[in-house]
């Protein structure tokens, strides 16, 4: 996903505000998951089911000013039964600007707990390439885990 900086994106220096990156972070994972087929409304409808942020982390490398071309990749980095994390990596050509690792639990307003995956998102996650399970990717995952832990 492409983004460029505007003026609502920014202080008064002309630099993106540092939350700026978290709102691109969950517009391109949001897109990425409409375009596996799983748009909001249908997800919702799905048993009252839906995904949540359990915890995010941003580590911000560079700064981003007004009019800089942001390139935005997200992709799932690493799954078990009932959570996913996502990786989004922000870029300004080949300057990494901030990367957001974020654990998404699928949730079940019912029984307001955590529950399984359903196997349709799954696939549908995996058909549609978000799941990377690129060694050089893991990579970046485990440093960025590690930032967690410090």
């Amino acid at each position: 996903m492409e983004y460029r900086v505007c003026y609502a994106d920014t202080d008064a220096a002309g630099i993106v505000y540092h939350g700026k990156y978290i709102e691109m972070a969950e517009r391109s994972r949001a897109e990425l998951v409409h375009a596996a087929g799983f748009p909001p409304e249908l997800l919702s409808s799905l048993k009252g089911t839906g995904f949540i942020v359990r915890s995010i982390v941003a580590r911000h490398l560079r700064f981003a000013v007004l009019d800089d071309v942001l390139r935005i990749e997200s992709r799932i980095v690493d799954m078990d039964p009932a959570r996913s994390w996502w990786l989004t990596e922000i870029m300004r050509e080949e300057d990494d600007i901030c990367a957001v690792l974020v654990e998404v639990a699928y949730y079940d307003r019912a029984k307001d707990n955590v529950i399984l995956l359903d196997e349709a998102v799954v696939s549908a996650f995996e058909s549609h390439g978000l799941v990377t399970i690129d060694p050089s990717v893991q990579e970046r995952f485990r440093r960025y885990l590690s930032w967690l832990c410090h």
